[in-house]
């Protein structure tokens, strides 16, 4: 079980604070799209439509906006295996990381 559904899974107030992480990396997301000239449009929507959600968050603040899930694994007795495992995955899994070791061409 990954340890975001673990956390989430004990507390309404956890489950709360994963919410408010989503809407933070929504917000990163737009931040990035914005100087698509095709997407401005959308972009203009998705900021808009932030805005009454925005003036509810609870446990999001400027200096605590995101989740760390080393953190979350770390408080969960797994930081161990967390980070075997990301580093595994960040290197041998991860999608970027394929293209770059797939190709065929010798880079040294």
């Amino acid at each position: 079980m990954s340890s975001f559904t673990r956390y989430v899974a004990q507390s309404p107030e956890n489950a709360r604070r994963f919410h408010e992480h989503a809407i933070c990396d929504f917000i990163d997301l737009l931040k990035k799209l914005e100087n698509l000239k095709p997407l401005e449009e959308t972009v203009a929507q998705g900021k808009a439509q932030l805005g009454p959600y925005m003036k509810v968050m609870e446990q999001v603040t400027d200096e605590d906006s995101y989740l760390r899930v080393s953190k979350i694994a770390d408080a969960l007795g797994e930081k161990i295996l967390y980070d075997i495992s990301n580093k595994y995955f960040s290197k041998f899994v991860h999608l970027t990381s394929l293209s770059i070791q797939a190709n065929r061409t010798p880079i040294w």
